[in-house]
């Protein structure tokens, strides 16, 4: 008899830069996933990009996604990994934005700022 499936978690927002975001969520332990994102203007999944997460002992999961372009949206979807490599999911497509770049002439950057030049 196989185990009982695991439920899907909610993707939550932890943290951003230009260039990358933080995505945290509560699973179960033991649990292997699939991340899957594209950006906002691609239609379909067929080629969106995706992360293989490893269990982990405690189930709360973190996982930085990197080399993303500033000031993008970004759709998010994550997949349970059974045994065998078989998918369980989609859980809900999720959005999340990376930093927006600032206009100021220094380095520094906003996250979701409007900028006023006058």
């Amino acid at each position: 008899m196989e185990p009982p499936a695991a439920k899907l978690p909610v993707l939550r927002f932890q943290s951003c830069d230009l260039e990358s975001l933080t995505l945290e969520w509560a699973g179960e332990p033991g649990v292997e996933y699939k991340l899957e994102f594209r950006d906002v203007n691609r239609k379909g999944w067929d080629s969106a990009f995706s992360l293989r997460i490893p269990p982990s002992q405690t189930g709360h999961e973190t996982v930085k996604v990197t080399d993303l372009l500033p000031s993008m949206t970004y759709i998010f979807r994550l997949w349970i990994m059974g045994a065998g490599g078989k998918l369980e999911g989609p859980g809900p497509d999720t959005a999340f934005d990376t930093e927006v770049v600032s206009c100021t002439p220094t380095s520094r950057s906003v996250c979701c700022g409007v900028c006023v030049v006058s």
